[in-house]
């Protein structure tokens, strides 16, 4: 992709936010309006954009890209989870921050981030890449992620039950991979409401960032070096094997940018619900919200250099 698209992307992306920001600031989105605005973002924007992308004609080249995003995910999961928890070790930090930092330097902020900058990247192929990436998410998350803050195994029979983006995700691809035809009045419904889920997403991000006290998420050095982990080393390592495996190059990127989206939020849940260092864990949520504004447009930068 060209680099002045990618740039335009990145730009737009900041406006957004900042337009997010002073909307806040100004109250004319207030705290209620803002967690309306989450809940119908999780709740049905971003499940209508998921099923927006079962209309792509399937191919034995698609679905062959789609069966090698899902290793390589996976195998990014296994890597980073070992790896962090080897960093972790080194840390002054109690056991149940070390499990945090794990958990906070792994899994991304995939809902309300990542599958709206697919969608603007990549169309309805980036948001296939993205349902891939998030099913996997899913199941490591919800297995190994609060094996490590907790004792409960129900999480991952819950969340594929009653959680809206992974039920659209397992119905897109089921679609996807199906000889089912969706007629073109519900699949033109779905892509009107899943085009909503780039602009509120990242003004949703502007209303969090003006609630914040900056001055105490910027003192914290653990969450610079979660922040570094999560933002930068590990993308750039996506990024260096990928090119060396000769991976394609759309898959390569998708890859890339989702690895490089900030902490996710559901950190913060759940070091609050097990008492695991909530608020290093909110910090660091925050800090990496803050600091992908500038690193996702560089890590895009990037990519747009090394794809020519």
């Amino acid at each position: 992709m060209p680099i002045m698209v990618l740039g335009n992307l990145a730009i737009k992306t900041c406006l957004m936010i900042a337009l997010g920001y002073l909307l806040r600031k100004t109250e004319v989105i207030s705290d209620e309006l803002c967690s309306g605005l989450s809940k119908l973002l999780m709740n049905v924007i971003l499940p209508a954009c998921i099923l927006s992308s079962a209309s792509s004609t399937p191919s034995k080249e698609l679905g062959h890209s789609l069966i090698q995003a899902a290793i390589i995910v996976a195998v990014y999961y296994i890597i980073s989870l070992c790896t962090s928890w080897l960093i972790s070790r080194k840390l002054s930090l109690s056991n149940e921050g070390k499990h945090i930092f794990v958990t906070l330097s792994v899994f991304a902020n995939i809902g309300f981030i990542g599958f709206p900058l697919m969608k603007e990247l990549f169309g309805d192929i980036g948001t296939l890449y993205a349902v891939i990436y998030n099913l996997v998410n899913q199941i490591f998350l919800f297995t190994i992620g609060i094996g490590l803050l907790s004792n409960n195994k129900n999480n991952l029979i819950k969340s594929l039950t009653t959680d809206p983006s992974t039920i659209a995700s397992i119905l897109a691809l089921i679609i996807f991979l199906s000889p089912m035809y969706i007629p073109d009045v519900i699949q033109e419904t779905f892509c009107a409401v899943g085009d909503m889920v780039v602009p509120i997403s990242m003004m949703i991000i502007g209303c969090d960032l003006a609630n914040m006290k900056f001055f105490e998420v910027i003192k914290d050095p653990y969450c610079y070096l979660t922040s570094f982990v999560r933002l930068i080393a590990y993308p750039l390592a996506m990024l260096v094997i990928l090119r060396q495996l000769n991976v394609d190059s759309v898959l390569t990127m998708s890859m890339v940018v989702m690895t490089a989206l900030p902490c996710g939020s559901l950190n913060a849940i759940m070091a609050k619900q097990y008492n695991c260092e909530p608020e290093y864990a909110a910090r660091s949520v925050i800090q990496s919200m803050i600091l992908m504004v500038g690193t996702i447009p560089a890590i895009i930068y990037i990519l747009g250099l090394a794809n020519g």
